[in-house]
């Protein structure tokens, strides 16, 4: 799988990875967010930012999860189709 535009974003490429991988960002995201990111800075300013970070987890992996519902849809949208 070759790059074709190196202006690709996010929404690109997690489209065109398996559905499962969408997924699989987002646990990673939830969990650094939630667990371990207050921890790893020290900076108080940071630790204020990391601890908004942190309550908004959830509301950030939304878009992962719409990206692995979009990729779904289209990897069977090929199945069909073939």
């Amino acid at each position: 799988m070759t790059r074709k535009n190196k202006d690709e974003g996010m929404l690109e490429i997690f489209t065109i990875l398996p559905w499962w991988v969408s997924l699989v960002a987002a646990v990673i995201v939830y969990v650094l967010l939630k667990f371990f990111l207050v921890d790893m800075v020290s900076d108080p300013v940071l630790k204020a930012v990391a601890l908004s970070l942190q309550a908004s987890a959830g509301i950030l992996v939304i878009p992962f999860c719409i990206i692995a519902m979009i990729s779904a849809f289209e990897q069977s949208l090929a199945c069909i189709q073939e």
